[in-house]
């Protein structure tokens, strides 16, 4: 046996182990190392296997230590990389494929000053960042919070550090990703209105636009917000600066046909991709009413509160001026406690639009959302309609009538009626309780 060879293998921990070599009397440190993804032998010193143990870790703890005090390559750290990501997007963005906030919504993420994704690992070595530093990351968001974070908030942070270690994978300098814990989605109900609520808003709401005189957030209640709420309540718009009030006079096309009036809006920015709105019929003659009471001037004109110029300030006055109208009516929360805002409007058009049993295809694509969406908030805590209770009272009157042929007499004449009117042989078999043999023979005997 050769004198080099290694024995008395002991392994120690995860990457470290000792062993003996014949030529020497000592015990020697096999400790691994991730950043060469290679092993490092050292010479414990030690003919004693307890001090040998001991020695192998703390020569390990110096290795480590000495890396970590050894700056990582420019080329080799999260930054880099989070940065390469960050430009690939921003060109499916030029291209038209993604919308501006694939960029954006993932920027906020890495660079929030405090406990942002690059400010803990934006220097580290990408093929060193583990899934117990992914952990480690969630415990940190958390920690100075009275209460966790949304479980979507924190798979967010995931998603956005997962595309930027794939990107460092795709380029073979990462040979395996680390597993990403998932926080399990506690999706509860969108809050909503139901059709008398939304009665009550309207109706109070209206008699507040002919008495004119009432002044929130320093403007008076006026067409704007009515025909705002009438128009999200019946198109499913986002109530945002870039979707709904972002909307100009040279974006709305007014349909007026006589089965099926609507319009047509055309969203350019949005939270997704651009698309066109096809709304309900209530949309239409709120508009028409808006226009009756304001008639504009140019069809670059805004739709809502078009005498704020800025944006942000008109999606203000709309936000606050609906949350003083819904404490006059105390209708801020749902059933469940959730407090009602704006979006709520966009919640109710979904819901009815599923109560009608639209398909749900055709729904996502109006709204701008996807189908599993619709299905986690909106599929899973359906509306109390009619429709839905009438269902679930069925008596079952089909099964029974269905129940009740199967269980009549047929005679020979009434099972070869059934054959002339062009019934197969394996129905009338299902219907009759007659074998298929005899109304083989009863059919042949007949002609």
């Amino acid at each position: 046996m050769s004198k080099n060879k290694a024995t008395h293998l002991e392994k120690i921990g995860t990457g470290l182990a000792i062993y003996k070599r014949g030529v020497s009397p000592y015990w020697y440190a096999r400790i691994w190392n991730s950043r060469s993804k290679s092993y490092l032998v050292r010479s414990t010193k030690c003919t004693v296997k307890a001090d040998a143990i001991e020695e192998a870790s703390a020569i390990r703890e110096q290795i480590s230590g000495h890396q970590r005090i050894l700056k990582v390559p420019q080329e080799y750290t999260f930054r880099y990389f989070a940065k390469q990501q960050m430009i690939i997007q921003q060109r499916q963005v030029q291209r038209g494929k993604k919308s501006p906030r694939y960029v954006s919504d993932d920027v906020k993420l890495l660079e929030r000053e405090e406990n942002g994704i690059l400010a803990v690992f934006g220097e580290k070595d990408v093929r060193e960042i583990t899934t117990g530093d992914l952990r480690e990351y969630l415990d940190l968001l958390n920690r100075n919070r009275s209460s966790q974070l949304a479980s979507d908030t924190q798979n967010r942070h995931l998603y956005v550090i997962n595309k930027v270690l794939k990107l460092a994978f795709e380029q073979k300098l990462v040979s395996a990703l680390p597993i990403m814990p998932r926080e399990k989605n506690n999706d509860q109900p969108r809050p909503s209105f139901n059709p008398n609520e939304l009665a009550i808003i309207l109706r109070e709401l209206e008699a507040l636009v002919i008495q004119g005189d009432q002044i929130v957030s320093g403007c008076a209640i006026s067409h704007d917000l009515l025909a705002l709420i009438g128009l999200l309540a019946h198109s499913g718009l986002r109530p945002t600066e870039k979707e709904v009030y972002a909307l100009q006079h040279a974006d709305v096309d007014v349909v007026s046909d006589q089965e099926n009036p609507h319009l047509v809006l055309t969203i350019g920015q949005s939270k997704t991709i651009p698309r066109t709105v096809v709304t309900l019929a209530e949309a239409k003659s709120f508009y028409e009413k808006k226009i009756k009471s304001w008639a504009y001037e140019s069809e670059a004109e805004f739709v809502f509160f078009p005498n704020f110029p800025d944006r942000k300030r008109a999606a203000d006055v709309a936000r606050r001026q609906f949350k003083w109208l819904l404490r006059r009516l105390q209708l801020q929360h749902d059933k469940w406690g959730n407090a009602r805002v704006l979006y709520s409007l966009r919640h109710y058009y979904v819901q009815q639009r599923l109560a009608s049993e639209v398909n749900i295809y055709q729904l996502a694509s109006n709204i701008g959302s996807s189908v599993n969406t619709i299905e986690r908030f909106y599929g899973r805590f359906p509306s109390p309609t009619d429709q839905r209770a009438a269902a679930l009272n069925s008596k079952g009157t089909k099964s029974r009538e269905i129940r009740d042929a199967k269980s009549k007499t047929y005679d020979d004449l009434e099972i070869l009626a059934l054959h002339a009117d062009g019934i197969s042989l394996q129905e009338i078999c299902d219907l009759t309780g007659q074998s298929k043999l005899k109304i083989e023979l009863l059919v042949i005997n007949a002609g």
